[in-house]
């Protein structure tokens, strides 16, 4: 049996606009006092990105900074820098907007973002159509 594409997705899996700010965003943001790392943890119907390190007062509201961006404020400005040299990344806050601008133009599908003072989280959903599970696959 083979998993059904989504019409209107790419010959990727996930958005990979959506990935790739997830995953910059991850590294550049992470509080590295702390000695837990950026884990990627693929499911049948979604990948999820943890950071240690969360939200920060002085960014701001969450929804507000997805419908229309922040103020960027790296933790760790020597690799945002080196994202953005790399054109993986602006440096101008908008890395949420741009994850969920990506996610909403999939059919059926949302942005999930769980965000503590400890961590961040980042759920993709697949552009497969295939039954959810609890369990990673990876």
């Amino acid at each position: 049996m083979h998993d059904q594409v989504d019409p209107a997705s790419s010959a990727t899996e996930y958005a990979e606009i959506a990935l790739r700010e997830a995953l910059v965003n991850a590294l550049v943001h992470r509080d590295l006092r702390r000695a837990a790392r950026v884990a990627v943890r693929i499911f049948d119907d979604r990948l999820e990105i943890w950071s240690p390190g969360g939200m920060s007062d002085a960014v701001g509201e969450l929804d507000e900074m997805v419908q229309h961006g922040g103020v960027s404020m790296p933790r760790n400005p020597l690799l945002a820098a080196t994202a953005r040299l790399l054109g993986l990344g602006e440096q101008l806050g908008r890395g949420l907007c741009v994850m969920r601008r990506a996610i909403t133009e999939l059919p059926n599908r949302r942005l999930e973002l769980r965000a503590t003072t400890r961590d961040f989280t980042v759920v993709l959903p697949s552009q497969l159509s295939r039954p959810a599970t609890t369990r990673p696959l990876v």
